[in-house]
């Protein structure tokens, strides 16, 4: 593969979705979107620049799932061409939080942790 090959490669679109309710609030109802993008902290930049301030509310309000596998948030995570990348709210109420380390442990199945510990 040549180096303009492989720059092509890595612009290749990725596939965002995000949950009803979200895009509700912060997209005017637009669900899905093709973004060109190498890392993660580049599809949120992109989005922002598409929602101004919508790149804070990912940050604070999401878990990230990308190809169908939750990641604690990094932000250099790269991201492959044609992957799809799911913005999930997180989900917190009273005195417990929803673990990712036991989703992704559990195979689907979420376990609550008292006081948001992990």
């Amino acid at each position: 593969m040549t180096a303009k090959e492989a720059t092509i490669v890595a612009q290749a679109p990725v596939r965002v979705v995000f949950t009803g309710g979200f895009s509700e609030r912060y997209t005017g109802g637009v669900k899905e979107f093709e973004i060109e993008a190498k890392n993660l902290r580049g599809v949120i930049k992109a989005l922002d620049e598409r929602y101004p301030g919508l790149g804070e509310h990912l940050e604070k309000e999401t878990t990230v799932a990308i190809d169908g596998e939750i990641h604690e948030v990094g932000y250099s995570q790269p991201v492959r061409p044609g992957c799809e990348i799911f913005f999930i709210p997180k989900i917190e109420g009273g005195q417990a939080s929803l673990s990712l380390e036991a989703v992704s442990k559990n195979h689907g199945e979420p376990r609550m942790n008292a006081g948001g510990r992990r």
